[in-house]
């Protein structure tokens, strides 16, 4: 009877069973799409009609090797539901559950909410994610956005700073986003997070912080929705923790990692030290996780940060590195190498940190999807194409396993570009087999049968695709996508070759930098040769395809493979 019951209410609810170990909730930034304040207050300074995509578009590169974001598929409007449906199957096959939403609610004002309003609960398939609020507890400042070094802070919207702001907020909530079946409820609960919670504590009190969330939980129940999980974000020390507690939180977690997260930044910055390697994140991550987890009775979700890099949102002509030891945003230390290996180490570390978290929070909190002008980014790029997602794909399992989402290259160049929707093939069964050290020398291997060729089955033919793009763009698995129904009916194997970029070169300082993607073709095929027996490919049948750049590389490859078959 109580399982018919909860099934019931799973019904009525739209309560989600859990079907992981652990969620993965990623952060998204409502920031890529026209909206009426963004015109009231840059329309005049920049062409805000297309948002903090301006400031994508118009980049300045600071250092030797910084990769801005530049995206893969095109421009897209956090607005257009078609381009949220591409978000969406991106993100769910990779083994992304929530989009957890920056919310700017401002004592009955709102903004940017065309996001979740427009974009996200009118696209097709938002049944494969669901979303959360993040309510943004913080002054909105015009200043953040490519303000003069030092310069001072102007705002655009203010909080009003009392319990009726924030239960307005829930009232709305509860008219537009928590009666949602795509809404998160996080073992049962609807989630809602509240970013520098603190910051409200303070301003509401200790007791009128708890009587607010009282308040919200009631008026919750009374509109048939069921209870709340309150999540603080941003607290970082016992009194902080055991405060929340006793207001009403149900769980924590952070926000982010950036630099001015080391322990030791503020002599760095003195000592005009501005770039920092990603790699020290782990030390940082791993003892917030497990203080975090000791502190506090109350579940802390542990983040995992993709990078840090807010230089886009500085003045074009500030001088890099920045001046003087303290941090005056958005001139802030930035993270290099920020790399899809060290990402994919942070996550698992995070996931085992949850699953032995004797609390169970049972989610991973990813920072961010599409805060791109900070650095932080999981949508798909042009420099780097989906590596992250991979990542993601790699520890918290593909979605279905069997199929694999992408997008094709969004093409600038013509007339009238278009944002590029998501496509879908078999995924690979051999996927990002490695043969060197950058992020971009990967290759994934498609077999014509449901599975790798057994041990003792004969060798077959392969079909070797490297992209073209002008060694500068493209990426593996769109220029194999349509080959891969071709080689399976004829009984051939495929295989599509990442490479490394002209850009790479430079960063590498080979001379010339073109001899990065030429070198790479002959180390992937000397690499295929290496596993030729293993993969029962017959190097004696095969042969390579390419397109525009590919066409330039492939006689290297080729020439190397026939040195090989002669030697």
């Amino acid at each position: 009877m109580k399982k018919l019951i909860g099934l019931a209410l799973v019904a009525l609810l739209g309560i989600a069973l859990p079907a992981k170990d652990i969620e993965v909730m990623a952060v998204y930034y409502p920031h890529w799409h026209k909206y009426p304040k963004g015109m009231e207050w840059f329309g005049e300074k920049w062409d805000w009609s297309e948002a903090e995509w301006a400031f994508v578009k118009d980049p300045v590169v600071r250092f030797p090797g910084q990769i801005n974001f530049k995206p893969f598929g095109g421009y897209y409007s956090g607005s257009d539901p078609k381009d949220v449906e591409t978000e969406i199957a991106l993100a769910s096959n990779a083994g992304i559950d929530v989009f957890l939403y920056d919310y700017y609610w401002y004592d009955g004002e709102k903004t940017q909410e065309e996001a979740i309003e427009q974009g996200f609960l009118k696209a097709k398939n938002r049944d494969k994610m669901k979303f959360a609020l993040m309510w943004c507890y913080h002054d909105r400042r015009k200043s953040s956005w490519r303000k003069k070094f030092g310069g001072e802070s102007t705002y655009c919207m203010r909080l009003a700073r009392k319990p009726e702001e924030f239960l307005g907020l829930i009232d709305y909530s509860i008219a537009h986003y928590f009666n949602q079946p795509e809404h998160w409820r996080h073992n049962g609960k609807i989630f809602f997070s509240i970013y520098n919670a603190w910051d409200m504590i303070k301003d509401y009190g200790e007791e009128g912080t708890k009587s607010a969330l009282l308040e919200a939980r009631r008026r919750v129940r009374a509109a048939g929705l069921g209870e709340m999980e309150f999540n603080a974000q941003n607290l970082w020390s016992r009194t902080m923790t055991e405060t929340a507690e006793r207001c009403g939180f149900d769980s924590l977690t952070s926000y982010g990692c950036n630099t001015y997260s080391l322990p030791n930044h503020r002599q760095r910055y003195a000592a005009g030290e501005r770039l920092f390697d990603f790699a020290e994140a782990e030390q940082v991550l791993d003892a917030k996780w497990k203080t975090m987890s000791s502190i506090s009775k109350l579940p802390y979700y542990p983040i995992v940060p993709t990078g840090w890099d807010s230089s886009l949102r500085c003045a074009k002509d500030a001088k890099f590195p920045w001046p003087g030891p303290e941090v005056d945003y958005p001139y802030c230390g930035i993270f290099t190498n920020a790399t899809d290996a060290l990402f994919e180490k942070y996550l698992r570390a995070a996931k085992e940190h949850a699953l032995a978290d004797p609390k169970n929070p049972g989610v991973v909190y990813i920072n961010a999807w599409n805060e791109y002008t900070e650095g932080c980014w999981l949508l798909p790029d042009n420099r780097r194409g989906d590596l992250r997602l991979r990542a993601i794909a790699r520890v918290f399992g593909r979605r279905p396993a069997d199929e694999y989402v992408f997008t094709s290259a969004y093409r600038s160049w013509e007339k009238k570009p278009v944002n590029q929707p998501a496509k879908t093939m078999r995924a690979p069964d051999i996927e990002n087999a490695k043969y060197g050290p950058h992020p971009r020398q990967g290759m994934d291997v498609w077999f014509p049968g449901k599975a790798r060729p057994a041990a003792n089955a004969a060798k077959i033919p392969a079909l070797v695709v490297i992209h073209g793009g002008g060694w500068s763009a493209g990426d593996r698995i769109p220029a194999a996508s349509e080959w891969e129904p071709i080689c399976r009916k004829e009984g051939i194997a495929l295989i599509s070759v990442g490479y490394r970029f002209i850009q790479d070169g430079r960063d590498e300082h080979l001379s010339p930098p073109v001899r990065a993607p030429l070198d790479d073709a002959v180390a992937a095929i000397r690499f295929i040769q290496a596993h030729a027996d293993e993969w029962k490919i017959d190097v004696t049948r095969m042969e390579l395809t390419d397109g525009s750049a590919g066409t330039c590389s492939s006689p290297h490859a080729r020439e190397a493979l026939i040195k090989a078959l002669v030697d």
